[in-house]
Order: structure tokens, then C-alpha cells, then sequence
């Protein structure tokens, strides 16, 4: 009589691990398939491509971050020629031969802000008189 009490104790303990085996694969599909339906969710999708692209903004503004660093880390030369010639006209006049705006600011001294600065306000105000020189 005991043995065969020990076997029904046996038979519903596994009875019951059964069941709750089966509970758990049962809530583990549901799981799985509210992942699936919020990954088709087109917010979902949305908020991935978002952040992605800050992702890559990120890595856009830490690469010019890293220029800038390097441009205010540098220590710009003497200037080169005829140094009787003001610096806005030695900027302007490297700029007509085709010299980049941190050529520009290496060889006058400036910062290449300042140089950028210069060349637009010069086209501003020769586009403001009506004048079309090549600046």
C-alpha cells in the first residue's frame, strides 16, 4: 500500500511539473509573438530608423568636433609675401588664387572662421552693390 501510495505522489508531482512546463511554453509563445507584433509595429520601425539616424548624427558632429579641436590646437604660421598687405586683403587675394578657407588661415594667421567671415562678407558686399566680381 505504501509503494503504491509513493507512485501516485510520483505520477501528480510529474502531473503537475507537466502543467506548469506547459504553462511556461505556453506564456513564453505569447511573449514571443508580442515581441513579433511590436517589432512589425510601424512605430516600432520608426523609432529604430530615428535612432539610427541620430546614431549617425552623432558620429557626424563627433567627426567635426574632432576638425575643430585640431584646427584650435594648431598654431597658425607668419604670413608668407608681401607683408605690407592688410590680412583681409591678403585672405581675399589667397582666395582668388583657389587656396581652402584652413590654407587661408594658416598662411595669414588667422583662425579659419575669420577667414570664412571675410570671403562672405566680401561676397555680400559686392552682391549688395550689384556687382558680380568673382571674389
Amino acid at each position: 500500500m505504501m509503494n503504491l501510495l509513493n507512485i501516485i505522489n510520483v505520477a501528480i508531482a510529474l502531473g503537475v511539473g507537466f502543467v506548469l512546463l506547459l504553462a511556461m511554453a505556453i506564456l513564453l509563445i505569447r511573449v514571443r509573438g508580442q515581441i513579433a507584433k511590436m517589432r512589425e509595429d510601424p512605430t516600432t520601425r520608426n523609432l529604430e530608423i530615428e535612432i539610427g539616424n541620430l546614431k549617425m548624427s552623432i558620429a557626424e558632429l563627433g567627426t567635426r568636433l574632432a576638425v575643430v579641436e585640431r584646427d584650435m590646437s594648431t598654431v597658425p604660421q607668419r604670413p608668407r609675401g608681401n607683408i605690407n598687405l592688410s590680412k583681409r586683403g591678403q585672405v581675399l587675394r589667397l582666395h582668388r588664387r583657389g587656396d581652402a578657407a584652413p590654407e587661408i588661415a594658416s598662411a595669414v594667421g588667422l583662425r579659419r572662421g575669420e577667414v570664412e567671415l571675410i570671403i562672405k562678407l566680401q561676397k555680400l558686399s559686392f552682391a549688395g552693390q550689384g556687382n558680380h566680381v568673382r571674389v
